[in-house]
């Protein structure tokens, strides 16, 4: 099975896409906007605990930052809508994922046994945990399908057309 890479980019000839397609547009840009909003969230994440932004405001704004998640074609769309390469490709971004998020959680709770210890800055009130939850959620959901834009290729150029 080969890969056709018109599914992804909705550029399909007159007369050719497959009854029932509706598939978005693939933008070069998303992959970008999903790693930007990944590192915000845990620059933000540790901003919070570190200067104590305000009550409320990092979990809001963390929030605030998922939307761009289920623009991606691979945030949203069911195994059967996937060929052969894409579904594997989509597996083994989600098996990254997991594991990122397992050693992100991991580390967060490191960081609190030994701040602890040391009196190190760590997430001491309501607002700072919550933050620090958001933040887990935000990259959990965000990861799979950012992964997931950097392993599907793009088509060339001409394929496109």
């Amino acid at each position: 099975m080969d890969y056709d890479s018109r599914r992804w980019t909705g550029r399909y000839a007159p007369g050719e896409a497959p009854p029932g397609w509706s598939r978005p547009y693939r933008s070069h840009s998303l992959r970008w906007t999903l790693l930007a909003i990944i590192a915000l969230t845990l620059a933000l994440a540790i901003v919070q605990v570190r200067f104590d932004i305000g009550e409320g405001i990092a979990p809001m704004f963390v929030a605030g930052l998922s939307v761009a998640s289920g623009r991606s074609p691979f945030a949203r769309g069911r195994g059967r809508d996937y060929d052969e390469f894409e579904r594997q490709a989509l597996m083994q971004a989600h098996r990254r994922a997991y594991a990122a998020i397992s050693t992100l959680a991991v580390l967060a709770m490191a960081w609190c046994a030994v701040a602890s210890r040391y009196h190190w800055p760590m997430p001491d009130g309501f607002w700072d945990w919550a933050t620090w939850v958001a933040a887990l959620l935000i990259v959990a959901s965000n990861l799979p399908a950012m992964l997931a834009e950097f392993a599907i290729p793009f088509p060339d150029q001409e394929d496109a057309a």
